[in-house]
């Protein structure tokens, strides 16, 4: 939401979704993040986890396209 890409920079949210090892432990560590950098808004995240992963990078692009 909002309140999480406002609050931390593409690149540290990235590097915390790649780095993590489970989905609910980006969760908390973006919701930490955010909150540390000011949390002026509400903060929502919901991360997936894809075994398959050949569409990626297809995925991450499309998704882009909604950002600011």
């Amino acid at each position: 939401s909002d309140g999480l890409y406002t609050m931390v920079p593409d690149d540290d949210i990235m590097a915390v979704v790649t780095s993590s090892q489970k989905p609910l432990e980006a969760c908390r560590t973006l919701i930490r993040m955010a909150n540390e950098n000011g949390g002026k808004d509400n903060i929502t995240v919901v991360t997936a986890q894809f075994v398959n992963t050949k569409w990626y990078t297809p995925l991450l692009n499309f998704i882009k396209r909604f950002r600011r």
